[in-house]
């Protein structure tokens, strides 16, 4: 990055990290009495803002409330409500904010990214018309593209609806497009995430993955997360139980 003085760098390496949005947030809060965990399942330069939502789009309220869900995965400055997030670009590779025109791209990835060794069978199954929701809007969204195609996500949201919880940001969501795998597209999502959390002065970033997917598990090692705890037995998946991880990254 130049504006930012950060440097992104990518691995090769490619994986698919993604996750469920409604499990996730109702372990959060069935947790919330305890310890609580919240879930998942090549340098660049900062280019132009990309445009927020048109004002006829529905309100999408996705920066305050967890929005749950497991997550496998180039940039501009782009703004949101509050301020502005910095972006990088890598490449031919640029994330930018979302925009409700990118809803059916990130609907066809969500539904055809996922797999049972990375997120939930049940929630890409049945009829989904759009992506983005009141609680998930594309202001919780950093986007990664070349040549105007959509090649993957990461949901970056507050982890905690109450101020106690402020400074701890959750990736909710990471995907890559099964045409775009092996590209680094993950690591340069992952770069932006920590870019961006940074901008906003958060402590910590955290994440839930399956324990049954290792190539996920690799690529959040590799970007410095580390494991903070188990949930045994935590779903039940083709007729088997998965453990759920649950790591995070100081920042």
């Amino acid at each position: 990055m130049s504006a930012a003085g950060i440097t992104v760098t990518t691995d090769l390496a490619e994986t698919v990290v993604q996750g469920n949005e409604l499990l996730l947030h109702q372990l959060v809060m069935n947790l919330a009495d305890n310890d609580i965990r919240h879930n998942l399942g090549p340098g660049g330069t900062l280019a132009q803002a990309a445009p927020a939502a048109t004002a006829s789009a529905p309100p999408r309220n996705s920066s305050s409330a967890p929005e749950c869900t497991l997550c496998g995965v180039k940039m501009d400055d782009v703004t949101d409500d509050r301020s502005p997030v910095a972006a990088e670009s890598t490449g031919n590779v640029t994330v930018r904010r979302a925009v409700e025109a990118d809803d059916a791209a990130l609907l066809e990835i969500e539904l055809t990214a996922w797999d049972g060794s990375s997120g939930f069978p049940s929630l890409t199954s049945g009829e989904r018309s759009q992506f983005f929701n009141e609680r998930s809007g594309p202001d919780a969204h950093l986007v990664a593209e070349a040549g105007g195609e959509v090649l993957g996500y990461l949901r970056l949201q507050d982890k905690y609806p109450f101020p106690e919880g402020n400074g701890v940001l959750a990736i909710n969501g990471l995907a890559v497009a099964n045409s775009a795998r092996g590209r680094g597209i993950g690591s340069t999502l992952l770069e932006a995430a920590t870019a961006e959390a940074v901008r906003r002065g958060a402590r910590k970033l955290t994440l839930h993955v399956h324990a049954t997917n290792a190539p996920a598990r690799r690529l959040y090692e590799r970007h410095g997360y580390t494991l903070e705890g188990t949930h045994h037995r935590e779903f039940q998946i083709d007729g088997e139980y998965v453990d759920a991880l649950h790591l995070a990254k100081f920042l």
